[in-house]
């Protein structure tokens, strides 16, 4: 989870952070996370950063 938190800090596009998590869920579980729910978390990511805030 900490890998994925840190590619928001340096990932501004949403493909591209999808991807990114993507990855980083493959290489920690072996597991392939299709890339649309990859897309739906790196959505919800960004807006969050986006928002300068946290709802936790």
């Amino acid at each position: 989870m900490a890998d994925s938190i840190a590619a928001v800090h340096y990932l501004v596009e949403e493909g591209k952070l999808a991807g990114k998590i993507q990855e980083i869920y493959e290489f920690s579980f072996e597991e392939l996370i299709p890339l649309e729910k990859c897309q739906q978390i790196a959505r919800e990511l960004l807006a969050i950063k986006n928002e300068g805030s946290c709802s936790i």
